[in-house]
């Protein structure tokens, strides 16, 4: 005996893609909600190595010659 699906209609589709959308958003809801949740917590560790940068044209603790 071979086995057969059911057609899939119209509503069985809509369906499918209304599951599938909601899903995606969740997922895309959650990484979004992880990255900022991350990047705020590091927020001083990020800060450092921009602190410690010389400022525009000083380099080492001597003026940098301008070209």
């Amino acid at each position: 005996m071979k086995a057969s699906r059911p057609p899939a209609n119209r509503t069985t589709r809509l369906g499918f893609l209304l599951v599938l959308g909601i899903a995606l958003r969740y997922t895309g809801i959650s990484v979004a909600n992880t990255m900022v949740m991350a990047t705020s917590d590091r927020v001083r560790e990020l800060a450092v190595p921009r602190l410690a940068e010389p400022p525009p044209g000083r380099c080492c603790g001597w003026w940098a010659p301008r070209r």
